[in-house]
């Protein structure tokens, strides 16, 4: 993903990593409350952890001892509670360890009453919401966030509530649903300001300011900045201040005002090397090279190795960095180079797998903390480990039993109805290993098929002697033919990876139509196609069919290209391939006409083998607009939402 917009799902208050117990004199040792009772001191416990800064780790775990052990003694809920909240904030804050995030959120869910819609609930909703976002369950997540959101709004806690409304954004983003996201930013902004909640109002203007940004609208963009700028001046606070001179800069480079991007990309790296902070050096050195290359190209070279200097290995920002720095070497007559840069680059993009980084590098300080964290953790399960063993070996052997139990049982149900399974399995196996040899078959010969025309577009290039458009093409080429051969060997591949793959073939077929051919290609954004599979090579003949033979020999007119993915209600997804091109007779809708492209034959061949093997209706419509009174031809797929689950090995 290019970064534009950070996400950083952290909280602002405090936080301790692990889970631990010591006696009351250890946790109180270094600690002075005003008072001794066991009610006093939880409530101080409590009210000092939430007022501690970020770094101070130690007394926070000390708290939340405090809080644990006095609240088991007295079969206090709530002190408990807010034991596993302050655990599961510096695991948070301090670590990035979301697996104990959502474990502690867990716990304090599972023993707090839910109906009393109280703060600490809110907090766990929040905290489990952060956990299972970094699982990839992004729906639930922000189902989370709006609990918590709702329950600030009901206890008048605005300023919180305000907070949520930030992450709910943030949530959208990742989305892709624009319009929410920058609502929901400025109702987070609204809320802070109308309640005077001085936290985090820079931090928000930055990610509005980032927001627009990526939406390249640039007034806004440069406002959101210079507000970021002006809120920080007034609080002290630098922490916004060089990714905002950094937004300034890429907004007036785009405008070509190159002295204030000069400018501003400058003091955005005076403020890196003040702080240290390395990734914001490698950023602004990127942006840096970028403003520059206009006027001087070498000394946009030289950027570019100091900002190679601090990228960290295999990341997104790093292919960025590559991506420019081949892009500086094709201005520079060296081709081959750019070319092999240009790889490095999508090598490093597909093995991240679409993973998005959250949050910046952790400081050294940070890192001393978990290990003083982790030593004290250690110590207070030695403590307690004596007082919880018999309990455990209990527990064990109640879950060993059960789990006897059920093997026995599983294995019972299994055997008395292996005997019927098996007539129906053998002559299913047949008919399965007879279909999937005759896919692998097909689909073997699908490549060929598709490289075929592709060097025929190459060939096409070097005939006309256009050899910097023939070096273009096979430089998107190569990127596209690699994907080919990945999928070769896979029976299936997510629809996500199949509409990504369309695009860049339609952009590669309206180069060698220089740039004649208006295509669009339509799905929501909101569906999960990431999750449905279908085979490899399956819609592309029939928009190698809409391009090849109806748009191709289009001589009048605008070329219209549009497909659209439709998630329908039922089990189905439904692919329309709509051209405005020169259409064919319609005899030729017989598989038999000789009109009918090799790769339809194929996979007229390959649908009837997948209906045997899985067992569900791929199927297609070919309507001739002609009957309409309409130029082209329209192509209507069926396909079934196969999941994961459903995969036969």
């Amino acid at each position: 993903m290019k970064f534009a917009y950070v996400f950083l799902f952290c909280l602002s208050t405090f936080g301790v990593y692990g889970f631990g117990f010591s006696s009351d004199t250890t946790a109180l040792k270094g600690l002075e409350f005003p008072c001794n009772t066991d009610s006093c001191v939880l409530k101080n416990a409590w009210d000092l952890a939430i007022q501690l800064p970020r770094g101070e780790v130690d007394k926070s775990f000390k708290y939340a001892s405090i809080l644990s052990n006095i609240g088991q003694k007295n079969h206090d809920t709530l002190s408990v509670v807010r034991s596993y909240i302050i655990h599961g904030n510096i695991n948070l804050v301090t670590l990035s360890r979301y697996d104990s995030v959502k474990y502690y959120a867990q716990k304090g869910l599972s023993v707090i009453d839910t109906s009393l819609g109280s703060s600490e609930l809110a907090r766990l909703y929040n905290l489990f919401g952060i956990g299972i976002l970094y699982e990839g369950r992004e729906l639930e997540s922000l189902d989370y966030f709006k609990k918590s959101q709702r329950i600030y709004e009901n206890l008048e806690d605005y300023c919180q509530m305000a907070t949520m409304t930030h992450n709910i954004a943030k949530l959208y983003k990742s989305f892709g649903n624009e319009e929410e996201t920058a609502r929901h930013i400025k109702d987070a902004i609204a809320t802070k300001t109308t309640f005077d909640c001085q936290d985090n109002i820079s931090y928000m203007y930055l990610n509005l300011c980032a927001f627009y940004e990526t939406e390249n609208q640039i007034d806004s963009t440069i406002k959101y900045a210079k507000l970021t700028l002006l809120e920080d001046k007034a609080h002290n606070s630098e922490s916004e201040i060089g990714p905002a001179f950094m937004f300034l800069a890429k907004a007036y480079n785009k405008l070509n005002v190159l002295d204030s991007a000069n400018l501003y990309i400058d003091k955005s790296i005076r403020v890196a090397k003040l702080h240290e902070n390395i990734k914001l050096k490698s950023y602004a050195y990127l942006n840096k090279s970028q403003i520059i290359a206009q006027e001087n190209i070498d000394s946009a070279m030289l950027f570019i190795h100091q900002a190679l200097q601090f990228a960290r290995p295999n990341s997104a920002l790093l292919a960025d960095i590559i991506e420019h720095k081949s892009s500086l070497l094709k201005q520079q007559g060296k081709y081959k180079a750019s070319l092999e840069l240009m790889e490095e680059a999508n090598s490093i993009r597909d093995s991240l797998n679409g993973v998005v980084e959250y949050g910046e590098m952790k400081s050294k300080e940070a890192e001393e903390s978990a290990a003083r964290i982790h030593k004290l953790e250690k110590e207070s399960i030695l403590l307690n480990s004596k007082s919880n063993r018999n309990q455990l070996i209990l527990l064990a052997v109640i879950i060993l039993i059960s789990l006897v139990s059920l093997y026995f049982f599983i294995r019972f149900k299994r055997w008395k109805k292996m005997k019927e399974e098996q007539l129906v399995n053998i002559e299913r196996t047949k008919e399965i290993a007879l279909s999937k040899s005759q896919m692998e078959m097909l689909r073997s010969q699908m490549n060929p098929h598709f490289i075929f025309n592709s060097l025929n577009s190459i060939k096409s290039f070097f005939i006309r002697n256009d050899q910097q458009a023939a070096i273009d093409y096979l430089s998107e080429f190569s990127v596209l033919i690699r994907k080919v051969l990945e999928n070769s060997s896979k029976e299936m591949i997510p629809l996500s990876d199949n509409i990504q793959w369309i695009k860049h073939y339609c952009a590669l077929e309206n180069k060698r139509l220089g740039n004649s051919l208006h295509y669009t290609v339509n799905y929501d954004l909101t569906a999960d196609f990431s999750s449905i599979l279908i085979p490899p090579m399956l819609i592309q003949p029939f928009v190698e069919n809409a391009i090849w033979h109806g748009l191709s020999k289009k001589t009048k007119g605008e070329r219209r290209l549009e497909i659209n993915y439709i998630d329908s209600e039922s089990n189905y997804i439904i692919c329309e391939i709509d051209d405005n091109g020169v259409g064919f007779p319609k005899d030729s809708l017989s598989p038999k006409s000789s009109h009918i492209s090799l790769g339809t034959r194929i996979t007229d061949e390959r649908l009837q083998a997948i209906r045997t093997f899985y067992d569900e209706a791929f199927t297609y419509t070919i309507l001739h607009k002609k009957d309409q009174g309409k130029e082209g031809t329209k192509v209507v797929l069926k396909l079934p939402k196969l999941k994961k689950d459903q995969f036969i090995d």
